[in-house]
């Protein structure tokens, strides 16, 4: 599984202790592959004490502010590692739910196999002829701007069956994901690190639309990690 840090060696007063992540999985309706070109343009990403499925109930911000990153990137780390705060992590709070906030848009290079169609890749070219042969090739790949359709552009995406069973809103221009965390997570007056990372191994979502290859960004794992 590909991860890719995002933030590391951060030290604070307060911090969560253990691990944590929240996984989406392929959306209903595509098959999935790897991307190993993901560029997002991230709003904030916030621990919640709560949900009702979409909110985030007792929200404290890790991080905020538009940036860009390539989260496929292993090197992404080093180049964003000041997006991220601690200080809103207050002592004897736990936490249950992480909510990333991001832009529809992304820069996405990857393939995934649909049946049917064979291979679909970033550069828009169906079928087997197109399967990269080496990594080289696979590197050549364009990369595709994808914008996640809102609900009702396409008859299979719905809001009710696309989305909310991701626990994901559709916001116009920007989207919210909720995922629960494995287990809940208590502030402890300790001062370990913090890292995220997002794993991009079923990055690129796609379909046979009409007889020809649909691609979609696909919602990407979190992984939370304090030492």
């Amino acid at each position: 599984m590909k991860k890719s840090s995002l933030f590391c060696g951060l030290i604070g007063s307060a911090l969560v202790l253990g691990s944590a992540s929240a996984s989406y999985g392929c959306p209903a309706g595509l098959t999935c592959g790897p991307a190993d070109v993901y560029e997002v343009t991230v709003h904030s990403i916030e621990l919640c004490t709560g949900t009702d499925g979409t909110s985030c109930e007792g929200a404290a911000i890790v991080g905020q502010g538009a940036r860009t990153f390539d989260i496929a990137s292993v090197g992404v780390g080093a180049e964003v590692g000041s997006y991220a705060t601690i200080s809103n992590l207050l002592a004897g709070t736990t936490y249950t739910h992480v909510r990333v906030t991001v832009d529809t848009s992304f820069d996405i290079r990857g393939t995934a196999t649909v049946v049917g169609l064979g291979v679909c890749n970033t550069e828009g070219t169906p079928g087997t002829a197109a399967t990269p042969a080496t990594v080289a090739a696979a590197q050549a790949l364009a990369t595709s701007t994808l914008v996640l359709p809102q609900p009702g552009a396409l008859a299979a995406i719905t809001a009710a069956g696309t989305y909310t069973p991701l626990g994901v809103v559709h916001n116009g221009a920007t989207l919210t994901m909720v995922g629960a965390l494995p287990a809940p997570i208590t502030i402890t007056t300790q001062a370990p690190s913090i890292d995220i990372a997002f794993d991009t191994s079923e990055g690129l979502g796609a379909a046979n639309i009409s007889g020809a290859c649909g691609l979609f960004p696909a919602p990407p794992d979190i992984v939370v990690t304090l030492n």
